[in-house]
């Protein structure tokens, strides 16, 4: 998915996108969870918590 359509589903620009992906920004917890949702896996998978995806 390119940062454009993910920052489209998540309604955030594009640099906001390209700040999360170099770690200049973090997202916070709501942010994480709407992250999570777009791929349809868990917020523990996407901190590397857990290898199980739900």
């Amino acid at each position: 998915m390119t940062q454009e359509k993910l920052a489209k589903k998540l309604n955030v620009s594009t640099s906001t996108i390209g700040t999360y992906e170099i770690g200049r920004s973090k997202p916070d917890i709501e942010m994480l969870q709407k992250i999570a949702d777009v791929f349809g896996v868990s917020m523990e998978y996407l901190l590397g918590k857990t290898e199980v995806r739900t």
